[in-house]
């Protein structure tokens, strides 16, 4: 799928979730409530499909030694989209149920291999105001339980794509991924629904926290991660209460190691750089195609 298109997939995916789901096929496990809007799963299958995405979701649980919080936020909903053409992603949003909220997770694509289902399940178990920490977290998860052939990733890695990033000049300072959407090349409908207004910057904004948080916890545990996410507030992110150093310090480190890992990572690297270099907007696109 080009990317410059998924803009337009996930307008569609804005308006499906403001649609009314009283109607809807569902299925509750321990923590999920498993839904089928368009009625396209016999019970069976829906049953067999909600257990699976409660498995997915029991490890994350386990990964990161968390609390479902079912009792105070109650179960997260989880929508198996309608057959829509050339969906790709997941998304994560807060939804209503009367005034209350919801953590809903928009699932995708309908039919194969989920794609940033980890991540997305991730962000509403530690549904974060911060999209910096909500990346980090969701795509330890996904490359460790997910499908590392998803967005960002899209099958070369993380890593890769920041080298070649870096090669290019096109690498951006982690300081300039704020809070806001326009940061990470997004915005959202009136139903808060994520959209990506420029799937340039999008792709390397993520590509860039998918591998600095995998650094984070690599280098310094699950722990502090997850400390880090609980202090992270409206008063700014805590890098020297909770890491001991500032963002530049840690971003230097982060760099550093990724520059002992390039020789090992030099074939993905060049083609991620060569697939960049061609078409930004596109590239994800293509190196999936290129690494089946």
């Amino acid at each position: 799928m080009s990317w410059r298109r998924v803009w337009t997939v996930l307008f569609v995916l804005g308006v499906f979730a403001a649609a009314p789901l009283a109607r809807a096929a569902e299925v509750e496990t321990a923590h999920l409530v498993v839904s089928d809007p368009a009625n396209r799963f016999p019970p069976e299958q829906l049953r067999e499909r909600a257990a699976r995405i409660q498995g997915l979701f029991d490890k994350i649980v386990a990964l990161w030694q968390a609390d479902p919080d079912v009792g105070r936020q109650g179960k997260i909903r989880v929508v198996l989209i309608p057959r829509v053409r050339e969906l790709r992603l997941s998304v994560f949003h807060m939804a209503r149920n009367g005034a209350a909220p919801v953590r809903e997770v928009l699932a995708a694509p309908p039919d194969g291999p989920a794609q940033m289902l980890a991540h997305k399940l991730t962000t509403a178990l530690f549904p974060s105001k911060d999209k910096l920490v909500r990346n980090m977290m969701g795509e330890v998860s996904e490359m460790r339980l997910g499908n590392p052939r998803s967005f960002p990733h899209c099958g070369l890695g993380a890593d890769a794509w920041v080298l070649a990033l870096r090669r290019q000049g096109r690498y951006l300072p982690l300081r300039e991924l704020g809070l806001e959407h326009a940061a990470w090349g997004m915005t959202e409908n009136d139903k808060g629904v994520p959209l990506t207004s420029d799937p340039d910057r999008h792709h390397r904004a993520y590509a860039e926290a998918a591998s600095f948080g995998g650094f984070l916890f690599a280098r310094y545990g699950m722990a502090k991660l997850k400390e880090f996410c609980r202090l992270t507030g409206d008063t700014g992110r805590p890098w020297d209460t909770v890491y001991g150093a500032g963002l530049d310090a840690l971003e230097a480190q982060w760099l550093e190691a990724l520059n002992q890992e390039a020789p090992r990572l030099e074939s993905a690297v060049a083609l991620a750089a060569d697939l960049y270099a061609k078409d930004p907007s596109g590239a994800c696109d293509q190196a999936q195609k290129a690494r089946p």
